[in-house]
């Protein structure tokens, strides 16, 4: 069963790396616009992307039952549109008052500062 889904941009950015091209990278395609963080930085002439961290999600998957009664877990396919995974889950998250250190949150990236039923936290 085929459980990964290339996304048209995934795709566009191999094919212009492969081709050593200087990829277009879109609006509205990238990590950093979701979560507000280095949006405004652009790509030097000479840089290319490349992948340098991993994200972790849930929603992409249903649990069932089968015919015989016993539970199994299916994936929910996404489309060739999406850009994201379903619900994006922090590696770290810390209370603004109990942060990483400085060296230990040079291990992370993406942080933001997210309110979670008034509590502030740092979300890596």
């Amino acid at each position: 069963m085929k459980t990964i889904t290339r996304s048209v941009w995934g795709s566009a950015l191999q094919t212009s790396l492969l081709l050593g091209q200087r990829p277009t990278i879109l609006d509205h395609t990238t990590l950093n616009e979701k979560f507000g963080v280095l949006v405004d930085e652009e790509l030097g002439d000479t840089e290319r992307p490349a992948m340098q961290y991993y994200c972790i999600g849930n929603g992409g998957h249903k649990n069932m039952v089968g015919a015989d009664g016993v539970p199994y877990t299916s994936p929910l396919p996404h489309r060739a549109s999406d850009a994201a995974l379903y619900r994006h889950l922090p590696f770290v998250l810390r209370r603004v008052d109990n942060d990483l250190s400085v060296i230990e949150r040079g291990r992370y990236a993406l942080r933001i500062l997210v309110n979670i039923r008034g509590c502030l936290l740092y979300t890596s």
